[in-house]
């Protein structure tokens, strides 16, 4: 936890920032994280308090094991941006410093355990990662990917591995925010504002952004838009990652990557997950079946149901469940699916 000093700091500093007086601006002050995470949070209707119901329900968080993100850091840069240039800012810029510096003493909270072999931010997303690192340039600049697709976790958990994958070579930190483009709530033109106010932030660290768009027209927007406003030298990287659902307007020349699990991608992460624990390689095939049954549709497995799969597996491991415990309940179900088939 947080030392009291650094706690009261931290506490102060929030209160200077102007936003902070009303309950939706505080609000804002946790844009980056999860909705389960900031939904979880004790609130209050009176600045002091509810600041610190913040401060105390994120650091009891540690890092977010899905995501790898500090959750204090992300409402200390959050903050920054409303101080920046001022006595405040400066303060705040020291907090941060502070609070990098308590997240890497207490690194264990934000290192996998084994059981979190598991977790669906560690399926196989390499092939995609690796597309994506290969069109980010060395110099500090402006990247653009699209791809097909309709998975807001793949989404997710695809900006975490590549955000540790980036951390390998790019210089200073990388922060990640997330959009969704809606007609009714959220339209591009809003999405274009909220990544324009970041120029000041690409000053001191990169960004790494990613944006769910419905149709492959708001992303044609926002691509040329972005491309307007940050054709200059950068002093950090700006990585905007756009997850397209249709291609509705897509032109037939122009092919967009669209990413697919496939059996052998699961028969590597059970693989992983079965030498990590040290267990028999017998359960390898049955469990690769029982995953085939429960999310091929159509000779494909369903994304979002392979996620569903490991989301629920998962609560197993947590149980510190024995190899001839889990293999029996992999054989039960999987029992239950050739009965049906019969």
């Amino acid at each position: 936890m947080l030392d009291r000093e650094l706690h009261q700091k931290f506490l102060k500093a929030l209160m200077a920032v102007p936003a902070a007086a009303t309950k939706e601006g505080r609000t804002a002050l946790l844009a980056g994280l999860p909705l389960n995470v900031t939904a979880s949070l004790p609130r209050s209707n009176t600045s002091h308090t509810d600041l610190g119901n913040i401060i105390n329900g994120l650091d009891k968080l540690g890092c977010l094991t899905d995501t790898g993100q500090k959750p204090l850091l992300i409402v200390a840069q959050n903050a920054w941006g409303q101080l920046e240039g001022t006595e405040a800012g400066h303060a705040l810029a020291k907090i941060i410093a502070a609070l990098e510096t308590y997240y890497d003493a207490t690194d264990l909270t934000c290192k996998p355990a084994m059981y979190q072999l598991i977790l669906p931010h560690n399926f196989d997303l390499k092939e995609l990662v690796r597309l994506c690192e290969k069109r980010i340039p060395l110099e500090p600049a402006l990247t653009r990917i699209v791809f097909l697709c309709h998975s807001p976790r793949l989404l997710t958990y695809l900006c975490a591995q590549l955000k540790e994958r980036l951390r390998k070579f790019i210089p200073k930190k990388i922060e990640v925010r997330r959009y969704k483009i809606s007609e009714l709530h959220t339209p591009v033109s809003h999405v274009i504002n909220e990544i324009d106010k970041f120029r000041r932030n690409l000053t001191v660290f990169n960004m790494l952004i990613s944006v769910q768009v419905e149709k492959y027209q708001d992303a044609k927007i926002l691509w040329n838009e972005l491309s307007e406003k940050f054709d200059e030298k950068l002093d950090h990287h700006l990585v905007v990652i756009m997850e397209i659902r249709l291609d509705a307007g897509l032109p037939k020349s122009k092919k967009l990557y669209s990413p697919v699990f496939e059996l052998a991608d699961v028969r590597n992460w059970i693989s992983d997950v079965i030498n990590g624990h040290g267990w028999r390689k017998e359960l390898i095939t049955d469990w690769s079946k029982l995953v085939n049954f429960e999310c091929n549709y159509s000779d494909i497995l369903d994304i979002e149901s392979v996620y569903d799969h490991i989301c629920e597996i998962e609560t197993y491991f947590r149980d510190e469940m024995t190899y001839e415990e889990f293999h029996n309940i992999i054989k039960d179900r999987l029992n239950d699916y050739v009965q049906t088939c019969d």
